[in-house]
């Protein structure tokens, strides 16, 4: 039930652990490590993870050029994004919006609904 691959980034809501693979899939852990299920939308390794506590929204990014909303609960995705030409391997709250960095020397600021 653990990544196959190497783990790249981890991040916590109030119920779960979430945990981001180059296995190109999301795991999703209690808080006490057991597992609750696996998250797969990405089509390459998955780098970085936040979680919106506004919206009870999880973010994933990776190397297939794409930004993911999940919905904390069902685990589906709500919303992808693919403004970036390569890989994404950053994602930060600040305030309202969510900063996304790649590899195509961008940075760019998303609102909480996803829009830039």
């Amino acid at each position: 039930q653990g990544h196959t691959a190497a783990v790249y980034s981890l991040i916590a809501s109030d119920k779960y652990v979430f945990s981001a693979s180059q296995d190109w899939t999301i795991r999703v852990w209690d808080k006490h490590g057991s597992f609750v299920k696996l998250l797969s939308g990405h089509s390459n390794w998955v780098r970085a993870l936040a979680f919106n506590f506004q919206t009870n929204l999880l973010w994933s990014a990776g190397d297939d050029n794409t930004i993911k909303i999940w919905n904390e609960q069902g685990g589906q995705i709500v919303k992808e994004m693919n403004s970036h030409s390569k890989g994404v391997w950053a994602l930060l709250i600040v305030d309202e919006n969510i900063w996304s960095a790649s590899c195509d020397c961008t940075i760019r600021i998303w609102s909480n609904s996803g829009d830039p």
